[in-house]
């Protein structure tokens, strides 16, 4: 809950939740090419909305569990 109070009076937020940062712990294969594909380990993963490996997006990726995902990376 989140409280503002001003000279006016005061606002309460409704209730919401503060999500968990990423972690990632691991990733293999160690090395990979264009298209190739990694997994990427570590914890709070549920959550995810993007990756990059390198400073490139991936061409996709799913969401295995909250501590494992699959990525396919760009082919450029």
């Amino acid at each position: 809950v989140v409280t503002v109070q001003t000279q006016g009076g005061s606002a309460v937020s409704p209730p919401f939740t503060v999500l968990p940062s990423p972690v990632i712990t691991g990733f293999s294969p160690a090395s990979v090419g264009a298209s190739g594909m990694i997994t990427i380990t570590g914890a709070n993963l549920t959550n995810v909305t993007s990756i990059t490996v390198g400073g490139v997006p991936v061409a996709s990726f799913m969401v295995i569990s909250s501590t494992q995902i699959v990525a396919v990376l760009s082919a450029n």
